[in-house]
């Protein structure tokens, strides 16, 4: 079918990791407004279906409530499914990580062996695989991401890495980046109405 695929919004909301220098982070209202924004300009240019994404997991939490503010805000506008869900993201890439290498544990949800392995396979230039080092090795649930997102990656690890990054592979990478595009398709399928 037609799609379009907007830029990235490349800052997100990362006030969890301001403990580490050069972390640059947005208020939740402000990535709801960049939200919004985009969304009232595709409806009016007749988009009739959108879907909100972000690979950062810190802004999971605003879009899960964006959905209700956005329908009331554009009542005839797209319909809107934000995707926000990301314990199935973390269940995605240890799946990945264990159909390829049998790294599921290393999975942890920032700089471990799934977004290490992404890295590489989008951009191998700005990884530096001989300085990789095991963080938080523990399991990421519920639980323990509000603790990181309220308390802030730091109280958990200090260096900033949650999981372990060996074994990081660009094949890894690409298995990572194909379970959370079929994540999302089978999101989308199951929420949208048909088109009349």
């Amino acid at each position: 079918g037609d799609a379009l695929v907007l830029p990235t919004v490349r800052v997100g909301c990362s006030s969890h990791h301001l403990g580490f220098a050069g972390t640059v982070s947005l208020r939740a209202s402000t990535l709801e407004a960049i939200c919004l924004d985009h969304c009232t300009s595709l409806a009016a240019h007749g988009f009739r279906r959108v879907l909100i994404f972000s690979a950062h997991l810190g802004n999971h939490p605003v879009l899960g409530e964006i959905g209700p503010k956005l329908a009331a805000r554009l009542p005839s506008g797209p319909e809107v499914i934000a995707f926000a869900d990301p314990a199935a993201v973390l269940d995605a890439w240890r799946g990945a990580a264990q159909r390829v290498a049998g790294l599921a544990g290393h999975v942890g949800g920032h700089a471990d062996v799934a977004e290490s392995s992404i890295m590489l396979a989008v951009r191998p230039d700005l990884v530096r695989d001989e300085r990789a080092v095991a963080g938080f090795t523990g399991v990421m649930d519920d639980e323990l991401l509000a603790r990181v997102l309220t308390s802030g990656v730091k109280a958990v690890a200090p260096g900033g890495v949650l999981g372990d990054p060996h074994g990081m592979s660009s094949e890894l990478g690409f298995s990572c980046l194909e379970a959370v595009a079929d994540l999302l398709v089978a999101h989308a399928t199951a929420r949208y109405r048909p088109l009349a």
